[in-house]
């Protein structure tokens, strides 16, 4: 055996067992409790590194599939200290404060028409006041995708029911169909947002600001031609 294929050999044996002890720490990081996502995303960037290069082949799939099965920290109780949208908010239980997604409906943005009235709907609904988030997963902004529940009443379907936002259309996710049945009601009772006119679906509306992002950075780059701008930046202004 040559000496170039021994050190191959034991190159990737060392890789082998660097990788089983990262997976292992890993997994002992998860079960820690009151650990959340975007703890373990930092936590296996760092373990990822290393060799101070990006892991690839089946050692990324072993840390995604790792990442995948993980529960996140479910059933929050506590204090709605803010109200961003008509379907995020933030809850805090006296030692941290969590943003929550209410999973199964999809509300005006806030820059949107309706959206600011949205967002008051559930304002005076719940903030201040102790819920409980009921949720296993989160999404890719690091929000528990949850359901809100004050007094035993769903305030997901209550902002559907009071026309103020719509049933999530893309993901079969639990109680969309009983949304879609609320969503209904309010529309031929011409509840909330219903009432108005030239309605714009949230989903809609998003694909409109990214276009129109895309658009204009074409625009400036056709009369910058040697500046590099991503239409990213202009969203973010």
């Amino acid at each position: 055996m040559t000496v170039i294929k021994k050190r191959y050999i034991l190159h990737c044996t060392t890789r082998r067992v660097r990788l089983q002890k990262a997976v292992s720490e890993l997994a002992a990081f998860c079960r820690q409790p009151g650990s959340i996502f975007p703890a373990l995303c930092r936590r296996a960037a760092d373990l990822c590194a290393l060799h101070h290069r990006p892991v690839k082949g089946w050692s990324l799939l072993a840390l995604n599939l790792l990442l995948i099965v993980m529960p996140v920290q479910a059933d929050i109780r506590g204090n709605v200290v803010w109200v961003f949208d008509g379907d995020t908010v933030a809850i805090s239980d006296g030692r941290q404060q969590r943003r929550v997604r209410l999973i199964g409906i999809d509300a005006p943005e806030r820059n949107q028409p309706y959206g600011e009235r949205s967002r008051q709907a559930l304002n005076v609904l719940i903030s201040g006041k102790v819920v409980t988030a009921r949720g296993d997963t989160q999404d890719n902004y690091g929000r528990l995708l949850a359901v809100i529940w004050l007094s035993g009443r769903d305030m997901n379907a209550r902002q559907v029911a009071d026309g103020m936002a719509w049933a999530y259309r893309f993901h079969r996710q639990a109680g969309v169909a009983a949304y879609a049945r609320l969503e209904k009601q309010a529309r031929q009772n011409r509840r909330g947002l219903w009432a108005g006119k030239s309605i714009i679906e949230p989903w809609r509306w998003r694909a409109g600001i990214v276009n129109h992002a895309k658009r204009t950075t074409q625009a400036y780059q056709s009369s910058h031609p040697r500046q590099s701008v991503r239409y990213g930046e202009f969203i973010q202004n």
